[in-house]
């Protein structure tokens, strides 16, 4: 189970806590809190993206460096000379039907510097593809649930230093009621010319 769904599963869902908050807030409060609210995630979403991208950047960086554990190098190098021993005696025994004594000299020491590539290739890739997603769903998952829930009770805990935020102006509230009433004499009109005969 992902920790995002666990996390929501077990007592932080979002509807109590915004039933909470609506308790809390009268109505028109409650819609600017909840406009409030989805600018703060969207933030803390977009920096916890930049801090993801700087971080999967500085991955890909320090992989210009090469390097690998004695230990994993040496696995790694086995595995490749081992599958491309294997890949020799099938070769071998395929032209083995064809001609008897073609068998084609390789440098062995280009053998050996493909073998140490193709090692360090598989080792650098194996790290990459865990460590990217891992990155990933540090700063989705748990940086930003963090943040996110860190400033929801900030904005909960402090609703006096930042009600001017959630307060209309009235010219605003009159003309949203202007306009609500406005709208609904344009629909009533537009009912009354569908139904008109003509």
């Amino acid at each position: 189970m992902l920790p995002l769904v666990s996390t929501l599963s077990s007592g932080h869902n979002i509807d109590e806590l915004s039933k909470r908050v609506q308790g809390i807030l009268p109505s028109n409060d409650y819609i600017c809190f909840c406009w409030l609210t989805r600018c703060l995630s969207t933030y803390i979403r977009l920096e916890q993206e930049k801090e993801a991208e700087k971080m999967i950047r500085l991955h890909f960086q320090m992989e210009q460096i090469i390097y690998c554990q004695d230990q994993v190098y040496n696995g790694a190098l086995q595995k490749v000379r081992e599958k491309e021993a294997e890949e020799e005696e099938n070769e071998t025994k395929l032209s083995a039907f064809t001609s008897s004594q073609s068998q084609v000299s390789q440098n062995s020491s280009m053998a050996e510097i493909f073998q140490h590539l193709d090692a360090y290739r598989q080792e650098a890739y194996n790290r990459i593809s865990s460590h990217i997603p891992l990155i990933i769903q540090y700063f989705i998952l748990k940086m930003f649930a963090d943040q996110l829930q860190k400033g929801m009770l900030q904005l909960l805990q402090d609703k006096d230093s930042c009600s001017w935020l959630l307060k209309e102006r009235n010219d605003t509230s009159e003309k949203r009621k202007f306009l609500k009433e406005r709208l609904s004499r344009l629909a009533q009109a537009s009912r009354w010319l569908v139904e008109f005969p003509g």
